[in-house]
């Protein structure tokens, strides 16, 4: 083999090497860049999660508020029926 050839050979070698290790630390970054997007989507899943407690006790209290009015009303309308038969009757 002659110098000329195995010199190619060895440039070839080390460019070959150079790529692959270049490559490698590419994937490397992007790998770590995923870990961080990731931890921040668990990290905003997270919030999301408390926010949707939340909001979920909070519609739980306004539906137990709203059942209650509904049953002050009901109960305001039976005791008006009852007044307006006790006025009639004693119109009569």
């Amino acid at each position: 083999m002659s110098s000329s050839l195995a010199i190619g050979m060895l440039l070839l070698r080390l460019v070959l090497d150079l790529w692959l290790f270049l490559k490698g630390s590419e994937w490397k970054e992007k790998a770590e860049n995923l870990q961080v997007e990731l931890q921040q989507c668990y990290k905003a899943q997270s919030r999301l999660s408390e926010q949707l407690v939340v909001e979920v006790a909070e519609s739980r209290a306004s539906k137990a508020l709203v059942q209650e009015k509904e049953n002050a009303v009901a109960d305001l309308q039976k005791e008006l029926t009852e007044l307006r038969l006790r006025h009639v009757s004693y119109a009569m």
